[in-house]
């Protein structure tokens, strides 16, 4: 009998997990602020402000996998939207020689903004700190959000989300 119930637990928080919702009122038309404080690691650009859409790429310097997650967005097929729109990624560590070990261990190779005091997370009151995709227009308000690599539904908002505002 009990062999029967953890099953049905176990499909049930399976199933809740694979059925979340993506858009959720209280992120999307939030504003988001880009903080002047953290360390540019980058020789090739500045906080992309000017554009008409721009990621913003939030990592935990801390978590290898998240780190790892770079790769998904270098391997974007040349016809998809979003390896059209810039990108800012901001490394959240409190543990720099760690982050730099990782990083030369991973063999990865970007620019990115070193946040090492959590600016941008207090400023902007997140829930998750692991990894956030935000999909931004020119005054900084999310336009999309969560990981397009999560799901077919997620890269499919995000592509959706592109086109609508290039309409």
């Amino acid at each position: 009998m009990s062999y029967y119930v953890i099953i049905s637990i176990v499909l049930f928080s399976c199933y809740s997990c694979t059925h979340r919702k993506i858009e959720s009122n209280d992120q999307t038309k939030k504003i988001i602020i880009l903080p002047k404080e953290i360390e540019k690691k980058t020789k090739t650009y500045g906080l992309v402000n000017d554009t008409k859409l721009k990621y913003v790429i939030y990592i935990d310097g801390d978590c290898g996998s998240c780190i790892e997650k770079i790769f998904k967005w270098k391997e974007l097929p040349k016809e998809s939207p979003l390896i059209l729109i810039p990108k800012i990624y901001i490394v959240g560590t409190s543990n720099i020689p760690r982050f730099e070990f990782m990083m030369e261990y991973s063999n990865i190779t970007f620019d990115y903004y070193l946040d090492s005091l959590g600016v941008y997370l207090k400023s902007n009151e997140f829930n998750n700190s692991s990894f956030h995709t935000l999909l931004l227009d020119k005054d900084n308000i999310i336009i999309a959000f969560g990981d397009p690599f999560y799901s077919k539904r997620n890269l499919l908002y995000h592509e959706n989300a592109i086109k609508k505002h290039y309409q």
